[in-house]
């Protein structure tokens, strides 16, 4: 019997990438004694109806090291399941946790990989402090998502940049 399953959605760039992802899983499952089988579960690609009643049923949201799923991030805060992150180099990679700083819930932000690892070991087995992590979110997302600051910063350098002549529109042949 398995602790946890992990849900992968099936890339819809074809049967070859999806092959070459669960033949990496399978060497990384096995390289540890475990069968890849029986912790993972591959889905087709589906609507976004159908994605957030898979969504809705899990327990912790994983935002991909390097890249962020920031939609994840996203997705994950409608139904106050704690996500994992790790930040990276990039902007991109940023946006996760900044989110959730502004939210007040650090706990699930990783400074490394095997925190990342405890984190989210942590999330799936001890109920208590997920179920406190998600009242922590559900009590504070309205911070992300009512918080105006950078939309108002982005206003001010638009103005600013008219009225003091400094903006400048690309023609065709720039903008490339």
């Amino acid at each position: 019997m398995t602790n946890c399953q992990f849900i992968f959605i099936d890339s819809a760039q074809g049967a070859t990438v999806n092959s070459v992802f669960r033949d990496r899983l399978t060497r990384a499952f096995a390289g540890h004694g475990l069968s890849m089988q029986d912790y993972c579960v591959f889905l087709t690609p589906m609507d976004f109806a159908r994605f957030n009643a898979v969504a809705r049923l899990s327990d912790v949201f994983l935002d991909s090291i390097g890249w962020s799923g920031f939609n994840s991030i996203l997705e994950s805060l409608v139904w106050d399941i704690p996500p994992v992150i790790l930040p990276g180099g990039m902007m991109r990679a940023r946006h996760s946790p900044a989110v959730m700083k502004m939210m007040g819930v650090t706990e699930t932000i990783a400074t490394d990989i095997p925190a990342y690892i405890n984190i989210a070991a942590r999330l799936g087995l001890d109920r208590a402090w997920r179920q406190m992590i998600a009242a922590r979110i559900r009590e504070n997302k309205h911070k992300a998502w009512n918080d105006a600051k950078s939309v108002r910063g982005l206003e001010n350098f638009i103005v600013g940049a008219v009225e003091s002549g400094t903006a400048r529109v690309a023609n065709k042949s720039e903008a490339g």
